[in-house]
C-alpha cells in the first residue's frame, strides 16, 4: 500500500483507514498508534538545522503581566472614581499629584483577575467603593406600638 501525501494530516488517515477496511473506533486507535504515526514520523520527522534551543529567555525587567493583560481605557470622573465591570474604584492621591478627575487612565486587567490602574505609565494607588445596602426603615417593635403600625 502506497502512503501518499495528500491534504491534510487527517484526509491522510482516513483515507487509509478505508483502504484498510477499518470501521470501529477501537481498531481505528489500534491503527493509528501501531502503523500510521510511526510511518508518519519516520517519512516527515527531520533533524532541526540547529540543535540549540529557539526560545529566549525574558528581557531583565520586562513585565509579562503588564503585556499578557486585558487593557480598557477609562475617563477618570470628578470624584476620582472609574467604574469598571459595574464596580466603582477610588483613585488615591500620588506623590506627584492630588487629583485625576476628567484624566483617561488604562485599567489593566491581569489573567488572574486582579486589576490595575495606570495613568501615563505610572501605577496608580486605588481602592473598590463597597456599596452599602440600601436598608428600609423598620421601627422597633416599641415604636410601632405607639404609633399602631
Amino acid at each position: 500500500m502506497a502512503f501518499e501525501l495528500r491534504g491534510t494530516f487527517q484526509d491522510r488517515l482516513v483515507s487509509e483507514l478505508r483502504l484498510e477496511g477499518i470501521s470501529s473506533p477501537e481498531e481505528a486507535n489500534r491503527y493509528l498508534h501501531s502503523v500510521f504515526l510511526p510511518k508518519y514520523n519516520r517519512k516527515f520527522t527531520r533533524k532541526p538545522k540547529v540543535e540549540e534551543t529557539a526560545y529566549r529567555a525574558i528581557p531583565q525587567g520586562m513585565n509579562l503581566d503588564r503585556i499578557l493583560c486585558i487593557k480598557e481605557e477609562r475617563r477618570v470622573q470628578g470624584d476620582n472614581t472609574i467604574s469598571y465591570k459595574g464596580r466603582l474604584y477610588q483613585i488615591l492621591p500620588t506623590e506627584t499629584r492630588f487629583g485625576f478627575a476628567k484624566t483617561r487612565v488604562e485599567v489593566q486587567k491581569s489573567l488572574d483577575g486582579t486589576i490595575h490602574i495606570f495613568y501615563k505609565g505610572e501605577e496608580l494607588p486605588f481602592k473598590p467603593i463597597i456599596p452599602v445596602e440600601h436598608q428600609q426603615y423598620a421601627p422597633s417593635q416599641k415604636k410601632a406600638l405607639l404609633v399602631g403600625v
